[in-house]
């Protein structure tokens, strides 16, 4: 009797639960389609900037800070966090960045890595009178 009851027996049941699924996938889809790819992945430690690193050339960085360090590689057109001495490593799980906006961040070391667009890479983080 239970597993009839769990069953859907309304349309509105059906509407209510795919409607909300349907527009989470379209906004991800939307997203997706008009995000710009990155030229460029910016590491700040501690807000400050230590490296500034096109995707459009392999490479790798390290760094060592107090709390540990972190490695840093550029692939394919894509950053990834190869490596890291942290407790919990959910830098390194995170995956490969591709797109302007993603970043990858490292909290025990307090580092980000975030790609942007040239001319965002470029552009002053504020203006001063």
């Amino acid at each position: 009797m239970r597993a009839k009851q769990l069953l859907i027996h309304h349309r509105g049941d059906l509407l209510l639960i795919l409607l909300p699924l349907l527009l989470a996938a379209a906004l991800w889809v939307f997203l997706r389609l008009h995000s710009a790819a990155g030229a460029v992945v910016t590491v700040r430690v501690d807000g400050v900037t230590v490296a500034r690193l096109p995707l459009n050339r392999d490479d790798s960085f390290y760094w060592e800070g107090e709390q540990g360090g972190n490695l840093l590689l550029i692939e394919n057109g894509a950053a990834y966090m190869a490596s890291a001495d942290c407790p919990d490593h959910l830098c390194v799980r995170q995956g490969a960045i591709r797109r302007s906006g993603e970043s990858i961040v490292c909290l025990p070391h307090r580092l980000v890595a975030t790609v942007t667009a040239e001319a965002e890479a470029e552009a002053p983080d504020a203006v001063s009178r």
